[in-house]
């Protein structure tokens, strides 16, 4: 669900400065950037989900300080979540 991890990167801290991901499924793929505190998505082309295998998150970011075993957990517990 973008939307839903849309509002997880908005709640991520100031400390993260850019984030870039990447959700397809096996229709479709959404790139969602966030640089600063601003958050943009955009619809990918088919192809881009196809090469991803179907059901795929990509997740790049950069931080100053970062708590890497909670930023794992979440991604972790939002794959749970929307199985």
């Amino acid at each position: 669900d973008v939307e839903v991890f849309t509002s997880w990167v908005d709640e991520l801290p100031p400390t993260v400065k850019r984030l870039k991901a990447i959700l397809a499924t096996s229709h479709s793929a959404v790139s969602v950037q966030r640089v600063g505190l601003r958050t943009t998505n955009a619809i990918l082309a088919h192809s881009t989900a196809a090469a991803l295998g179907g059901d795929a998150v990509r997740v790049t970011l950069f931080a100053t300080e970062l708590d890497e075993d909670a930023i794992t957990n979440q991604l972790h517990r939002f794959q749970k979540d929307t199985k």
